[in-house]
């Protein structure tokens, strides 16, 4: 009988032993050691969820000032440039800690370019070129700065 007991208390005391953590591997804080999710993930997406008030200079289309949102991606790795460049076009960029990268098709258009974040300044350079064209010989090339 002693021994069922002590088989029952080393079974109670390994399996509480288990150590808790983030077990997501695309979170920031992911924890390789960590063998029970504790519900702590946080991902470098969040960073960049939020309105922008963004300024952009394009080499052929000059500078304008307008509002860009971004939105949770449909993962975890990814978010969404909503009125992308002042182009009424939603951008789905690729996250990896502070930086971004995307290049999307749309409606004959190609958005291609990369980016980054500090603090609340969200910086991004790219060019846009006809798709059927691409890649171009001279794309419109734009660099934009957007303060949450």
């Amino acid at each position: 009988m002693k021994k069922i007991a002590v088989l029952a208390m080393l079974i109670i005391l390994i399996s509480a032993c288990k150590k808790k953590g983030c077990t997501d591997a695309l979170a920031e804080n992911y924890s390789t050691e960590a063998k029970k999710d504790d519900g702590t993930c946080t991902y470098a997406q969040t960073k960049f969820i939020g309105t922008f008030n963004t300024n952009q200079t394009c080499y052929y289309g000059g500078d304008t000032t307008f509002s860009m949102s971004v939105t949770e991606g449909p993962s975890k790795a990814e978010i969404v440039i909503n009125n992308f460049g002042n182009f009424d076009v939603s951008v789905k960029a690729t996250v990896a800690g502070g930086n971004i990268s995307f290049k999307e098709d749309i409606a004959g258009i190609t958005y291609e370019g990369t980016g980054y974040i500090v603090g609340n300044t969200l910086t991004i350079n790219y060019e846009v070129c006809e798709t059927y064209y691409y890649p171009c010989s001279d794309p419109e090339i734009c660099s934009l700065t957007g303060t949450k």
